[in-house]
């Protein structure tokens, strides 16, 4: 079983709404052996990144295209330093902030993580603290989260640091 990450742009998504679409694809999640684990929440419910563990991500893209749950992308991640079973932090002391990253070619995770190592100052001044990164396989996608006091403080340490990045978000967990 991998990590998989999965990415959606709604109109419009709550907490009752994955409830539903959990509770309505529960018998085809058993079926493709995958195992949903939870999801983030943000700009206002259009954003919603969700985690599961799963063979790989082309029966997560299986199991949300026959529930008719629409998607961008799904991808297969690593998480370096490894993880625990429920795939998202627990207790951060913060609220969440959810980076976006996506990249022309591969990247090496070491790489950037150095360059926010080396930058240790700017995330202390801003409130900010790393509490897991999910890195697709191929190095072409990241999704990076904070413990922060807002996006804005997040965004300002990327910059500082060099960081690329395509979006920062407030984000709030569910688990179900």
């Amino acid at each position: 079983m991998n990590p998989v990450v999965l990415e959606r742009t709604l109109p419009s998504c709550t907490v009752a709404t994955l409830q539903d679409m959990a509770r309505a694809g529960a018998d085809c999640l058993t079926l493709y052996g995958v195992d949903y684990r939870g999801s983030l929440l943000g700009d206002g419910g259009r954003r919603v990144i969700c985690f599961y563990m799963a063979p790989d991500a082309e029966a997560v893209r299986t199991v949300n295209r026959q529930g008719g749950a629409a998607f961008d992308r799904a991808w297969t991640a690593v998480i370096p330093g490894g993880h625990d079973e429920d795939l998202l932090p627990r207790d951060p002391g913060a609220p969440w902030v959810a980076v976006e990253r996506r990249f022309d070619t591969p990247v090496a995770f070491a790489d950037l993580q150095a360059r926010e190592d080396g930058h240790g100052w700017c995330l202390e001044a801003h409130g900010v603290r790393p509490l897991r990164s999910y890195v697709a396989t191929d190095g072409r996608r990241m999704l990076c989260l904070y413990a922060a006091p807002d996006a804005e403080a997040v965004r300002q340490v990327q910059i500082t640091a060099g960081m690329p990045f395509d979006r920062a978000w407030q984000a709030e967990a569910y688990r179900p």
